[in-house]
């Protein structure tokens, strides 16, 4: 930055400390000022309205260098600059001690008109703080020392104290002072100023549930304060982005608030950052979303009582104490709804408190004193009016505990109350739920027709709120919650004793699985994105490179470059057409019609039990219980997974050993994973299975299990991928990738030579670039080693002799219809992300458009990788039948290694 471009204060703070400081910045800045620390004092004012914190640099750097040779009244004014600077900073108790140092030095220097305006800013200090008795003491005091004629000072100090009567929750008196304070300063023509007090109006709406009232005052306060004060603008932007998020009345409220707080970070706004964690971790508890609601709601409290907002601390600490209620862990819950208690009322203020007793009587029922609850829920419901917005809280809290209790028909005219007034911000994100639970009171009334109307209520509502947001981050980060809505409804009704029930269960598990994958499947990436993804790949290349260069330092910030891509790179916004289109595309009656004789096979897992829902291939449903399968994972497929482990990184003289060593003990493993997880479900040996695993299934080479009984296996992650399989194509061109060393050359020489036999133009390489060539892949084989990162897929790849090959890097432009061939390493383990089901090599293809994927499901050595590929092909290229190709290529291969170590991982998407 030029110097003609710089501050006066950022000039100032390029100046070394000195006594002759302000002569040497007045002689840079403002050589003919009359008046040099006029001229600071103002300059210092103008930086504090768009950048608090180097105003408070200013300050300070001020003070160590002058503060000596000033007048006692310049000194003061200082100290009152400093102690506005750290308001605008969140120093909060810092700034109460800096207000009362100044209003002091103003007393001893006899300027009684400069310690009333003093009074101005402390009182603001003090009602951050929520200390309410000693802000209207103060407030009073400064009253009577402003002179009578000056009508600014005194409307700032009404409002000042409106705002200390808004955080002490006393918000109609609140209101009355800002109305007051607004009409004095809009008669004084100070339009800047009465625009804070309508940013004032619009929070005390907000927080009185006047939605209307509170987007109105908060969108013309940003209008307003734009040209006067970015920094309170941005506060208006913040607090709008909020009111719109948690009623959903616009669906990128997610990425305003995160927009808006990387500003605030810029500005060294502390408080304005622990606001935007409070809000978002408010929407997730709503959602039900705890698991994601808590690190935002501890980074809140956090900050807010470091920076002494005892107001804004005690509104996280009851947000953290029903977080960890709903996690378990109701004793310190407990003690977290205690501090907000006692703030609220030491503050007086009664209402907060109240919503504190909500909280703790949930905990109440939650934790088996059902009747404490009720009782305490009851006695709490006339505070809390029908037009109230907590009111269908409590009540529906008090279904809760009535149904508990067994009290069912008060419980089903609570949570139909509950229901009907979740409309009104800001509990419609819990209509879900009260939906669900008006389901679950009609089904112990044996009234099965209506609750089924309510459950399919409830999950449709769910999905219509999520489309909202067209937002994936927020997608996965509800996701645990999603699934746990969705997991009460199948089970619900499975109790109910209707003949269709199974049926509109399979609908449910149907809708329920992978909805972040079906939604990118119907998405296109923009060019942004893809240039997003570019950055990442390259970064990603520089974290996996082995070139012996890295330090630490460049380590670390280089891993914060990619840490600040990754949200750009996975948040893509796909259209409201396009998700309610996967949404309708979940349903069982969509994908059965493409079943083909096929017999599908969705996994499903309730508890700590495995069901199976088998779809015959005439397309009707039966529910099969898996006693055994919890059993044999633990004793059969934990240890299978250790010796295929140990057997990967064993030494090459030491692997054959270690192989025939564990040879017969894995095989009995193997039999009795295939016996616990298929023998119960009555499977047809001459019709092909697709299979559906989910969660822990993913991993498992169910496949290869089925081998032995004869039957041809394949899977998706879902099953409404049989409508959108794209039509293979069959100009016969292949791309076959290596990593250059000799074993995975001679795979990719080998494969291409049998390819060329049947009429296959067939190009062999090495380098990431070929990927990005022209003209389109029939088959894309892949022979190189591969790593699976399961936190994110951003540093996932296969190494290939000029670099990495990214997920990123599989072009639908390329492979749209092809088979995708990788036999590098764990190509086909999985994420698993609540509410994604899978992210993963497999998805990655799915989206590129791939028509079949072979992959593995652990490392493989060289040898069996050769010799299942030339297996495959040489099915393939007679029957285009992957399938069938898979599966003659596994037993081909067992019938020459008998370990599953090495004919047991592959597995086909198809």
């Amino acid at each position: 930055m030029s110097e003609s471009d710089a501050s006066p204060v950022a000039i100032l703070l390029q100046l070394p400390a000195g006594p002759d400081l302000l002569e040497r910045w007045t002689a840079r800045t403002a050589a003919d000022a009359p008046d040099p620390f006029a001229a600071l004092y103002g300059a210092l004012l103008q930086e504090y309205a768009t950048h608090p914190r180097r105003a408070l640099e200013g300050v300070l750097h001020a003070s160590v260098s002058i503060g000596a040779h000033l007048s006692p009244r310049e000194r003061a004014l200082l100290w009152r600059m400093e102690a506005n600077a750290r308001i605008g900073v969140g120093e909060l108790d810092a700034a109460v001690r800096g207000f009362r140092h100044a209003f002091d030095s103003f007393k001893a220097a006899r300027q009684k008109h400069e310690q009333g305006r003093t009074t101005i800013g402390w009182v603001y200090a003090l009602g951050l703080q929520g200390n309410l008795a000693e802000a209207r003491r103060v407030a009073s005091h400064g009253r009577r020392l402003l002179d009578s004629e000056a009508h600014g000072d005194r409307a700032r100090l009404e409002a000042n104290e409106g705002n200390a009567l808004l955080h002490a929750g006393r918000l109609r008196e609140a209101d009355a002072c800002f109305i007051e304070a607004q009409g004095r300063f809009r008669r004084l023509r100070l339009a800047g100023e009465a625009e804070v007090c309508r940013l004032n109006r619009g929070m005390n709406a907000w927080m009185r549930a006047d939605v209307a009232g509170a987007r109105r005052h908060l969108h013309l306060a940003k209008e307003g304060l734009a040209s006067h004060s970015p920094v309170l603008s941005l506060y208006a932007e913040t607090g709008l982005a909020a009111v719109e998020l948690a009623t959903g009345v616009r669906g990128d409220g997610w990425s305003r608030l995160q927009e808006l707080r990387a500003r605030f970070k810029e500005l060294g706004d502390e408080r304005a950052i622990a606001w935007s964690h409070q809000e978002i971790a408010a929407l997730f508890c709503s959602l039900g979303a705890y698991e994601a609601a808590a690190p935002e709601s501890e980074q809140a409290w956090k900050t807010f009582r470091r920076l002494g907002y005892q107001d804004e601390a005690a509104r996280s600490s009851s947000l953290r104490g029903r977080i960890l209620a709903t996690l378990g862990g109701h004793q310190l819950a407990l003690s977290f709804f205690d501090e907000a208690r006692r703030t609220w009322q030491s503050a007086g203020c009664t209402w907060a408190a109240r919503l504190v007793e909500l909280e703790r009587a949930r905990v109440l029922a939650r934790f088996g004193e059902v009747g404490s609850a009720v009782a305490e829920l009851r006695a709490l419901l006339p505070h809390f009016p029908h037009r109230s917005s907590h009111a269908p809280l409590v009540k529906g809290a008090l279904a809760e505990a009535l149904l508990a209790q067994g009290d069912i028909a008060a419980a089903l005219r609570f949570a139909r109350g509950a229901y009907r007034e979740s409309t009104r911000y800001p509990v419609r994100w819990e209509r879900p739920g009260l939906a669900l639970l008006i389901a679950t009171a009609l089904t112990a009334r044996s009234r099965q027709r209506e609750a089924a109307t309510w459950i399919q209520r409830s999950t449709r509502e769910l999905e219509s709120l999520l489309l909202r947001f067209g937002d994936r981050t927020v997608r996965l980060h509800v996701g645990e919650s999603r699934d746990r809505l969705y997991h009460r409804a199948i089970d619900l009704v499975l109790e109910h004793d209707t003949e269709d029930k199974v049926e509109h269960a399979l609908d449910l598990v149907s809708r329920a699985r992978a909805p972040v994958l079906l939604e990118d499947l119907h998405a296109k990436a923009s060019p942004k994105q893809r240039g997003v993804q570019t950055a990442v790949a390259r970064l990603r290349d520089e974290l996996l490179g082995q070139d012996g260069l890295r330090t630490d330092v460049r380590h670390s910030g280089l891993a914060r470059e990619l840490e600040q891509l990754v949200p750009r790179a996975t948040t893509q916004v796909p259209s409201r057409s396009a998700l309610r289109r996967a949404f309708e595309a979940r349903g069982a009656k969509h994908w059965k019609a493409h079943q083909q004789g096929r017999q599908v096979l969705i996994f499903d897992r309730a508890g700590d039990q495995w069901r199976v829902f088998v779809v015959r291939p005439d397309g009707t449903t039966e529910l099969r219980s898996l006693p055994d399968l919890p059993t044999a994972i633990q004793e059969c497929w934990v240890p299978l997974r250790l010796v295929f482990e140990s057997v990967a990184h064993a030494p090459a003289t030491e692997r054959k050993a270690l192989l025939d060593e564990t040879a017969s003990r894995c095989q009995r493993w193997m039999e009795t994973l295939a016996g616990a997880t298929f023998d119960p479900l009555g499977l047809q040996t001459d019709a092909p299975v697709l299979l559906i695993p989910t969660s822990d299934l993913h991993a498992l080479p169910l496949e290869a299990l089925l081998d032995a009984r004869g039957i041809i296996a394949t899977r998706l992650p879902h099953p409404a991928l049989l409508a959108m399989r794209p039509r293979p194509r069959d100009r016969k061109r292949a791309l076959l990738l290596h990593d250059g060393r000799k074993a995975t050359r001679e795979e990719t020489d080998r494969a291409a030579r049998l390819l060329s036999r049947s009429g296959w133009q067939c190009r062999v390489g090495s380098t990431v670039s070929e990927l990005a060539g022209d003209g389109a892949i029939d088959l894309l084989h892949v022979a190189a080693h591969g790593i699976f990162h399961r936190e994110t897929w951003l540093l996932s790849g296969i190494r290939l002799s000029d670099g990495w090959a990214g997920f990123e890097h599989l072009s639908p432009r390329r492979l749209r219809g092809a088979l995708l061939h990788f036999t590098s390493c764990e190509s086909g383990r999985t994420a698993l992300f609540p509410g994604s089901d899978l992210d993963g090599w497999m998805t990655a293809g799915l989206a590129a458009g791939a028509a079949e994927l072979n992959l593995t499901l652990w490392k493989v050595d060289d040898t069996s990788a050769r010799a299942f590929s030339e297996a495959f092909y040489r099915r393939w290229t007679a029957t285009r039948n992957s399938g069938l190709s898979a599966f003659q290529a596994r037993r081909r291969l067992r019938s020459r290694w008998p370990h599953p170590y090495r004919w047991a991982p592959y597995f086909t998407v198809s």
